[in-house]
């Protein structure tokens, strides 16, 4: 869908896509869309817990537009509007980020859990030419080699040794779904934050406040506290999307799995918004450092919580199975 005709396209641009790769795209994300849809839904009563004005049910609508607009808003309607451009941004940075030597710290496992990344693998910053380079090449070489590798039996494989296509896919099948969870976060976590505009009614908000003046009636000190308003309430999307998908990462299993991010936030603001064009120099918009560090507090926050949860649950368990086998380990009374 996103290399067509393993096109890697110009560093710095992205492929040009022919139209069923571009239906085939917005089908993907009209899917991830109805996802955030049922997840908010489904986890409605922990995000009410956290902002107690949420709307149960609002309908959005994804609008998938080919314009030349790079653009991801929401309007008073509801109506999600996502650029082409930006959904092919976010596959390329899922690609930066997945498949770049810098190795990832977020591996949790059963007796150990890592919330996330404690450190960025390089520094935050505009992204290294090198470093999408050889992630585009080697996304690009995999796709190559998975045509190129011909099939036999799997007990041919098996003896063929360690060079074997049988052992060759079995290392590519661990690439993938890394690749696939860092762009499905990414895309959800997009998507989340431009559906929590809507849940979180921050269009009559700003209408409410500015009690009908238009921006150009604003003086200087309003047009500042205007804009204060506007990046408090970016800040409140990004927290309603990292709360509905950490809530969702955690009680699905997957913070516990070691099965990747679902989350999103790191790889959308460290790769994607460069990807995407998006300006990081508008008034109204916080900085992306700052919404990455708050996102990244409160993702691991949730995550936190729920892991001492378990573990508060597993001591229980425990306890009560050591009080059991103490109760079995008692010899039995003698018969009267």
């Amino acid at each position: 869908m996103f290399y067509p005709q393993g096109d890697a396209g110009t560093l710095g641009e992205l492929p040009a896509l022919e139209p069923r790769q571009f239906r085939a795209i917005e089908a993907d994300l009209q899917q991830r869309h109805a996802a955030v849809v049922a997840l908010h839904e489904l986890l409605y009563k922990d995000l009410q817990k956290v902002f107690p004005n949420v709307q149960q049910r609002v309908r959005t609508k994804l609008r998938f537009d080919r314009g030349p607009r790079l653009i991801a808003e929401t309007d008073e309607q509801g109506v999600i509007t996502v650029n082409v451009k930006v959904a092919q941004a976010l596959y390329r940075a899922a690609v930066t980020d997945t498949l770049t030597a810098a190795p990832h710290a977020e591996l949790a496992s059963f007796g150990g859990f890592v919330p996330s990344k404690p450190a960025d693998p390089v520094p935050f910053g505009p992204v290294s030419r090198e470093a999408e380079r050889k992630a585009v090449a080697k996304l690009m070489a995999t796709v190559q080699k998975i045509d190129e590798i011909e099939g036999r039996t799997m007990i041919g494989d098996l003896f063929g040794g360690l060079d074997s296509p049988w052992f060759e896919m079995a290392d590519l099948s661990m690439e993938s779904p890394k690749l696939e969870m860092a762009y499905a976060g990414t895309a959800m976590f997009l998507l989340a934050h431009e559906r929590g505009h809507a849940v979180l009614r921050h269009h009559d908000h700003l209408r409410q406040w500015l009690n009908g003046r238009s921006e150009d009636m604003l003086d200087d000190v309003a047009r500042n506290e205007y804009q204060q308003v506007r990046r408090a309430l970016e800040h409140e999307a990004d927290f309603y999307a990292t709360l509905l998908l950490s809530t969702f990462y955690t009680h699905s299993g997957l913070s516990l799995m070691g099965a990747g991010d679902l989350r999103g936030y790191d790889t959308f603001f460290r790769y994607s918004y460069e990807f995407s064009g998006f300006t990081q120099s508008g008034a109204d918009y916080p900085t992306v450092e700052e919404r990455l560090a708050a996102c990244r507090e409160h993702g691991d926050a949730v995550v936190a919580k729920f892991h001492e949860q378990i573990s508060a649950a597993l001591d229980q368990q425990m306890a009560k199975l050591a009080e059991a086998f103490e109760a079995a380990m008692q010899p039995a009374s003698a018969p009267r």
